[in-house]
């Protein structure tokens, strides 16, 4: 159900410009999700090794957390084929937001 709401917002936003969405992880894997938000939005996957990332999960409170390894495995590939690839291994996430920003001038 969640999915189903999340990609009947995302379709009222498509003619939305200048906002910023950030969508979990398995948004891309729901139906034809990950090919009409390319279509309609300008994508940046995140990119970054387990080893960096698990630092991050194991730190925080997520639901998710205690499956993450085989859910970054699952859903590496298709992060790979999505978007605009931004490399952020090791960098805050102040370092990320000015990497987007600058992706986004273009």
């Amino acid at each position: 159900h969640f999915r189903e709401k999340e990609q009947e917002i995302l379709l009222q936003l498509r003619d939305t410009s200048a906002i910023v969405l950030a969508l979990g992880g398995g948004s891309l894997h729901f139906g034809t999700t990950s090919q009409w938000i390319e279509d309609y939005f300008q994508v940046y996957t995140l990119q970054s090794s387990w080893e960096s990332l698990e630092k991050r999960i194991l730190a925080s409170n997520r639901p998710l957390a205690v499956n993450a390894k085989g859910l970054f495995e699952q859903r590496r590939e298709i992060y790979s084929q999505v978007g605009q690839q931004i490399d952020v291994e090791n960098k805050s996430p102040q370092e990320c937001t000015a990497i987007i920003l600058e992706h986004m001038k273009c």
